[in-house]
């Protein structure tokens, strides 16, 4: 039997709503599937049963559950993704808004993507290293993020390899990197046995210490640069961990689609602003909403929020659909 309670504010529960559970509910449609195995994404979940069949609940609006994309606000039940059935898959992975799969023969599937574009996981042919690969629509491409890239080459960002057009896609070649601190913050007080709410531990709360130390002087680092540049897309999702440690240093800042350069001397000034209502609303800066001046501390206000999700301290999100 499958039961689901606690938070459920994008349905990830599968029961069809975002009403949050405060004792055991039985999820049917995963009762009597031999379910062995569940990977969370932001706002939904893949399951995997004991003959790999694959499972997708919660919200879809970017196609991540391997079905029709489905409005803001709809939140669907369990149902298996048909289209993998024959595909002998041997893991999956969620993302923010996409999830990958990766069959007995070394194929990667695709469900889902971000709003610039979905990540790859790549090997080299001839070398077998690994890469991450964006994909981005033609449309969509734009060779401010690769000159953003070559601009800030150092150990506190995604290293940048190369970039490349085809009839339909821009891609971007970066090294890649095993998880996102969305990841780690969505298991995180599981593995220090901590329940939400309840205050961290020592030992959590030094490393915590360690991973916003690090996302600090990662931020400081672009604020520093000349001319400085402002992030404008900071957020868990766009803050990664390295596998392969070096110097000590294991985060890493990615997606610079939205940076840019920041002159105070230019951008303080009303018709030179900086463009307005840019980035992820739930992390933004109320002065980038509101359509006014704004800086280096928008930034700042963001990292304001991500230290509240580390820290375990309530942080009060602000969810467009809720608007």
């Amino acid at each position: 039997m499958v039961y689901g309670l606690g938070d459920n504010r994008y349905g990830c529960l599968g029961l069809g709503h975002n009403v949050s559970i405060h004792s055991p509910q039985l999820i049917p449609e995963l009762c009597h599937q031999n379910i062995q195995t569940f990977i969370t994404g932001f706002d939904f979940v893949l399951a995997m049963d004991t003959v790999n069949h694959i499972y997708s609940l919660g919200h879809n609006i970017w196609g991540q559950l391997g079905r029709d994309v489905t409005p803001e606000g709809v939140y669907l039940k369990p149902e298996r993704i048909s289209n993998f059935d024959d595909k002998d898959i041997q893991q999956i992975s969620c993302g923010s808004h996409h999830s990958l799969a990766l069959t007995s023969s070394g194929r990667l599937e695709v469900i889902g993507s971000g709003g610039f574009g979905t990540v790859l996981r790549v090997k080299h042919k001839f070398d077998g290293q690994v890469f991450a690969v964006k994909r981005i629509e033609i449309n969509d491409f734009d060779e401010k993020e690769v000159q953003n890239l070559m601009n800030v080459r150092s150990e506190y960002v995604v290293r940048y390899y190369h970039s490349w057009l085809e009839p339909r896609f821009g891609y971007i070649q970066m090294e890649l990197c095993s998880q996102s601190l969305r990841n780690i913050l969505e298991v995180k007080h599981k593995v220090f046995e901590r329940q939400i709410g309840d205050p961290l531990d020592c030992v959590e709360y030094f490393i915590s210490c360690e991973i916003f130390r690090q996302i600090l002087e990662c931020v400081q680092y672009l604020h520093g640069l000349d001319p400085q540049m402002i992030h404008r897309d900071l957020k868990p999702d766009n803050i990664l961990i390295v596998h392969n440690v070096r110097n000590g240093r294991f985060v890493k800042l990615c997606d610079f689609g939205l940076a840019t350069v920041h002159d105070k001397r230019i951008h303080y000034r009303t018709t030179r602003k900086h463009t307005a209502d840019i980035g992820d609303m739930r992390y933004m800066a109320p002065e980038i909403g509101q359509g006014e001046k704004y800086g280096l501390k928008s930034d700042i206000y963001s990292l304001g929020l991500i230290g509240g999700e580390i820290f375990g301290v309530k942080v009060i999100l602000i969810e467009p659909n809720k608007l």
